[in-house]
């Protein structure tokens, strides 16, 4: 490391992509005691990082460009020592306009930097692992593949009032995560409801529909199937709140998205569903077996079915086996 005293770290994309790079922020700091590190993180995911003892700073990246004007000069007045791209958009050419480029290293193959600049991975490659081999290449020593997030006693305490408040019991219901990034990870709502309507008849557990506000119509629908005394929403907490919920359940299934990473960084079980992304690169990561279930869909043409190739049947075995 020489004589490294602060760094900048980019993760200003997805909330997964962000969560990510937790693994090798927890390696710099443990392997680098005294290294200031600044996390820059788009708006959104913010809360994700509160409290988490791996970073000095955290930075907020918005994607309007007249907002990013405070971050650019603020970023040229630093003097880190080195830049690392964990994920980012375009704009980090624009934020990163006044700081050499010969501090900066990446992997993706932006046209901006130098070739030296980019390390060459993998398609298929984790985006755990990337993140871990930009700071290997700085001296650091992996400590594990879990993301984390951390909760304040302020926060837990909010999460147990949320729970009273709707009545469910840690451990004694199953998370439906309905929301995703993209329509085409989507798995349609009436299988959502299908799922729930076998978990309730075949356990005494509750149901949680989560989402973001896109789903809003299609968790009422859902819910409106189900019996009113074991399902609860999400659409009116707070996102730590929300995160919260997902770590006290006592299994999640959920598309391919952000809420997935959430599971897998909060060490709830996870049935994770795959449509058209590679497990490969973006599903579980060190997760012990136990802890997690992959499925993708059966058949050629998973689009043309109604349940896109993974039945509700499926799912609650998966889930059961969890």
């Amino acid at each position: 490391m020489g004589n490294l005293k602060q760094v900048l770290i980019i993760s200003s994309t997805g909330m997964g992509d962000s969560l990510w790079g937790t693994p090798a922020l927890r390696a710099l700091k443990t392997s680098f005691p005294d290294l200031k590190i600044d996390y820059l993180v788009d708006r959104r995911w913010v809360p994700l990082f509160w409290n988490n003892p791996w970073i000095d700073r955290l930075l907020v990246y918005q994607k309007q460009w007249y907002r990013q004007l405070g971050l650019q000069l603020r970023l040229a007045l630093e003097p880190y020592d080195r830049i690392l791209i964990f994920h980012a958009n375009k704009d980090a050419r624009r934020i990163l306009q006044f700081k050499s480029h010969d501090l900066i290293l990446a992997h993706q193959p932006f046209d901006w930097l130098a070739a030296e600049r980019k390390i060459q991975l993998p398609d298929s490659t984790h985006g755990v692992q990337k993140r871990l081999e930009m700071v290997q290449r700085m001296g650091a020593q992996p400590a594990g593949g879990q993301m984390e997030i951390f909760f304040s006693a302020e926060e837990k305490a909010a999460g147990q009032a949320t729970l009273e408040r709707l009545n469910l019991t840690p451990g004694e219901y199953l998370y439906l995560n309905v929301g995703v990034s993209a329509p085409n990870r989507r798995w349609p709502g009436e299988q959502f409801a299908a799922l729930a309507e076998l978990a309730l008849e075949q356990t005494d557990w509750k149901i949680v529909l989560g989402g973001g506000p896109l789903e809003r119509n299609a968790i009422g629908e859902i819910a409106a199937r189900l019996d009113p005394a074991r399902v609860a929403t999400t659409d009116d907490l707070g996102f730590k709140e929300d995160c919260y919920l997902i770590g006290q359940a006592k299994a999640m299934v959920t598309g391919n998205t952000g809420p997935m990473h959430v599971g897998f960084a909060l060490e709830t079980p996870t049935v994770a569903l795959h449509f058209v992304t590679d497990p490969r690169h973006s599903g579980a990561f060190e997760i012990p077996a136990e802890r997690h279930r992959t499925l993708q869909p059966e058949g050629l043409d998973a689009d043309a079915r109604p349940d896109r190739g993974i039945s509700p049947e499926r799912v609650w075995a998966s889930a059961q086996s969890l």
